[in-house]
Formats: C-alpha cells, sequence, structure tokens
C-alpha cells in the first residue's frame, strides 16, 4: 500500500517551482480588476466548447465522478448519489482521494485520505486514472467520444461496480470558454461533463442493482491550486425527463478588496443547448435547518430561476461535514437533490444533486 498520513500536504519539487516560476508570480499578482474583468470577458456559446486537455497531467489534476441511480430499479428518480474525489500531483509529492455515498434507502457515509506522494497511474493521452489503495480501488478510462469504462471498489462505504459512461452529445460545459482562470490561488482550466447516461451493475451494501438509466458527471481540471480564494460556491446538477441543468455559481473572495460575483452554468434540455452566464441564474435559498454535524445552518429548499427555467429544490437526503481545502476551515454539505417546476413554461420534475461550500 502507498505511504499515506493524515498531515500529508503538498511539498513543491524545485523543478516545479522552476518550471512554473512565471506562471506563479502572475498569480501573486493578479488583483480584483483582472479577474473581474476576465469573468466579464466570458461569451455566451450557442453550442458547447469541447475541452482540449481531457488527458491526465499537469503539475496537479484534480477530478470528480459521479453515479447518480435509483435503489429500487436503477433508473429515474435518482435517490441515490455516489462520488469519488481526488487531487493527484506528482511535482508536489500530494495526493488526496474523497469518496461519498448518500441515499435515502442506504447507509450514507464518507471518508477521506490524504498521501505523501502521487498515487494514481495516468495516461497523457487519454483520461485514465487509475489507483489502488487499502480503502480503494478503481480503473477508469476512455474519452469523450467514445464514452468511459468505469471499475471501482469502495471498500469504506461498501459500494462496488463495473459501469459504462456514455456521455450525451453538447452535455458538456468547459468552463471561462476553454481559458485559464486566474486568481491569486488558482490557475486553472477545467470542464464538467454533465449530461451522461451510466449503465452497468453495482452491489451496494450487499444488494445487486443493475443500473439500467443512471445519470453521471464527470469533472476534470488542471493547473495550480495553492489553496482557495472560494468564498462559497453552489454545485448544482438536476437531471429531468427532458435532460439535465448545470449551474455553478461561485463567488471570489478578494479579502479587503472585496468579492467577486463569478460563475456559470448550462443546460442540454429536449436536444438543445443552453449557456447562462453568471446574471442570467439565481440559486435563492428559501430554507434552512440547523445541521448537528458542523453546528450550523445549512439550506435545505431553493428556488433555482433563469430563462427558460423557474424551479423549487428541495433536500430528500444530505452529508456534512468540516474540512481544511485551503488556508482556512471550510463546511460541506452534500446532497440529494428533488426539483419541481418549469422549464419553457412546461411543468415537470426532476431529481440531482448539489454540492455546497461555504465559511461560517
Amino acid at each position: 500500500m502507498s505511504n499515506s498520513s493524515e498531515e500529508a500536504s503538498p511539498k513543491p519539487r524545485l523543478g516545479f517551482l522552476l518550471r512554473n516560476a512565471r506562471l506563479l508570480s502572475k498569480m501573486k499578482k493578479v488583483d480584483k480588476e483582472e479577474i473581474e474583468k476576465f469573468v466579464n470577458s466570458i461569451e455566451r456559446f450557442n453550442r458547447c466548447v469541447v475541452p482540449d486537455f481531457e488527458e491526465t497531467g499537469g503539475p496537479m489534476e484534480e477530478g470528480m465522478i459521479y453515479l447518480m441511480f435509483n435503489s429500487g430499479n436503477g433508473m429515474m428518480p435518482i435517490d441515490s448519489v455516489f462520488r469519488l474525489f481526488w487531487v493527484n500531483s506528482p511535482q508536489l509529492r500530494f495526493s488526496f482521494l474523497d469518496s461519498f455515498f448518500i441515499s435515502t434507502k442506504f447507509t450514507s457515509g464518507r471518508w477521506e485520505k490524504k498521501f505523501s506522494k502521487a498515487i494514481f497511474q495516468t495516461s497523457k493521452h487519454k483520461f485514465h486514472q487509475e489507483v489502488h489503495v487499502e480503502e480503494f480501488e478503481m480503473i477508469f478510462d476512455g474519452e469523450i467520444t467514445t464514452g468511459y469504462s468505469m471499475y471501482f471498489v469502495d471498500r469504506k462505504n461498501n459500494i462496488s461496480g463495473h459501469l459504462k459512461y456514455d456521455p450525451l452529445e453538447d452535455g458538456v460545459i468547459t468552463y471561462f470558454n476553454g481559458k485559464m482562470a486566474l486568481t491569486p490561488s488558482i490557475a486553472q482550466k477545467a470542464y464538467d461533463i454533465f449530461a451522461i447516461k451510466v449503465t452497468g451493475e453495482i452491489e451496494v451494501q450487499g444488494k445487486e442493482i443493475e443500473i439500467k438509466d443512471g445519470r453521471g458527471i464527470v469533472e476534470h481540471s488542471l493547473g495550480i491550486f495553492s489553496g482557495f480564494n472560494i468564498h462559497c460556491w453552489r454545485w448544482l446538477n438536476l437531471q429531468f425527463p427532458e435532460g439535465a441543468l448545470h449551474l455553478f455559481h461561485h463567488p471570489i473572495t478578494m479579502g479587503k478588496e472585496g468579492i467577486i460575483e463569478a460563475g456559470e452554468g448550462a443546460a442540454l434540455m429536449e436536444g438543445k443547448w443552453y449557456h447562462f452566464l453568471r446574471d442570467e441564474f439565481k440559486i435563492e435559498e428559501i430554507e434552512y435547518v440547523h445541521d448537528e454535524t458542523i453546528n450550523t445552518e445549512i439550506p435545505v429548499k431553493w428556488r433555482v430561476v433563469g430563462e427558460p427555467f423557474d424551479f423549487i429544490v428541495k433536500k430528500k437526503a444530505h452529508l456534512s461535514w468540516g474540512g481544511n481545502i485551503g488556508p482556512t476551515n471550510e463546511y460541506i454539505a452534500n446532497y440529494v437533490l428533488e426539483a419541481d417546476g418549469k422549464w419553457k413554461g412546461k411543468e415537470t420534475k426532476g431529481s440531482g444533486t448539489m454540492e455546497y461550500l461555504f465559511h461560517v
């Protein structure tokens, strides 16, 4: 098994500092005005921008793979969400694994582990991630044009499976139109494939389930991360019979300079692609409950509105925890959700997931 430690943290190699000296210097100098100019320069696209960096590599890589399914028949509506999150960086001698499972039917759970070296086997030619540690095994392989295969065993949450991920045409948002985002703590390119049909077999806590029409998300980013200037974020994915709606609201804090509103979204509904800029949608929190795990209030009901949609979204299940993603403590809640409302004036119902990160 790979060496690991809960105290493991990124330790930059000299080569990393030399190769990225110019970029690191730019990151330190960037100010609020530059970031606002960049955010305002993002244009609305009529069709999705296909990412040109799907291969695995870069000074640091981050990824997330979601499986969303119905525990009764492996189809819609979603009542269970499994997610794997990782950071892998040979140049920083650091890796991080985070897995959670949220369900209205099964036992929910979460675990994380930090490693003092890169633990993933990767590829420069396609999206290939492979890891074998005591808690978790995974082989994820493929490309957008052909789809992905995934084998995994999560021994902590007692879930395993063999799955096929088939992205739908145009079901991807490449953030910032494929440009690199630059802040004092982040230099990255990122995309989310949010419209994916998943099929295959899984075993959840002793129950075998055939996934006939599950849904998935694949998120991937390459770049440099040295702590976050994120004030909060809402990473929302809703699945409907007509398609999928994906919104990411992430205000950036610049300390004494204030907060910059940022975000993007996309939808693939009834076979048509939609792109939403930061001022074209709202995720309004309208009801809260006290969460004993993190001893603070968390939202459990929202109004998600924009052109051409208006939904009331409610919590079905959630997990919450405190963490340290950057230089300060953050709090995170992940949800299974149900949505009820209108798309282009037509009534529809859906379900999905959201990750909510915030400070208190």
